[in-house]
């Protein structure tokens, strides 16, 4: 369920968020943000993982520059429709090698929010793609948060930043944040170093754009 909510899902995301669960957070932050060493592979979520590939429900892909990265099949597709267990309405085929740190990174963001016990409902934008897709789609929108935080007062769309963007290219998808954004709703951008939290800082002040919170991964 988790890889078509995703997408994908390393190796260590696995591990931490549905076999081993570690007590210590450290442990769970390194599994979350795939961080893998040699003494993982010994444990029972990947000889687990191998049987489900072997039968041809996921996809093993292996990237020169990143660990195992798991995708689900036709066949997984399926049997999570025949037991009515679908919530993103599809699966992805293929991952290509420049999404991965991103994509990951969201799942990452995306397990520990659904761990943390937050009392709300955390959708992912495969999920958001979906109901889209069923509810406005005479209506394209720049506005297609990563991860949405769904809450009656407070709602909020989680975006994670990787790479910078320019400026005009912000500018635009902040205007449409305003007017998309239900009311106490928030914009949050996780960011992959502090200079680019700073920027976009800087520049949601300066474009006068107050939903607008960011950190650090």
């Amino acid at each position: 369920e988790a890889l078509e909510k995703g997408g994908a899902l390393g190796w260590g995301q696995i591990d931490a968020g549905f076999f081993r669960r570690p007590e210590d957070w450290r442990e769970r932050m390194r599994l979350y943000f795939n961080e893998i060493d040699r003494r993982d592979y010994w444990h029972g979520a990947y000889k687990r993982m191998d049987v489900l590939r072997r039968e041809g429900y996921v996809r093993l892909e292996r990237y020169i520059n990143h660990h195992q990265t798991y995708l689900l099949t036709l066949a997984g597709y399926r049997l999570l429709f025949s037991r009515g267990r679908l919530v993103a309405k599809g699966f992805r085929p293929e991952l290509r090698e420049g999404y991965v740190d991103h994509e990951l990174a969201v799942a990452g963001v995306g397990l520990i929010l659904e761990e943390g016990g937050i009392a709300r409902k955390v959708l992912s934008h495969r999920q958001l793609y979906a109901k889209r897709e069923r509810e406005q789609r005479s209506r394209p929108s720049l506005v297609r948060p990563d991860i949405w935080i769904a809450d009656k007062e407070q709602p909020c769309a989680v975006e994670v930043e990787l790479t910078q963007k320019s400026a005009a290219r912000y500018q635009n998808l902040w205007e449409e944040y305003r007017h998309a954004m239900p009311r106490g709703g928030k914009v949050l951008y996780l960011t992959g170093w502090d200079g680019l939290r700073d920027t976009l800082l800087k520049q949601a002040n300066d474009c006068r754009f107050p939903l607008f919170y960011a950190a650090t991964l």
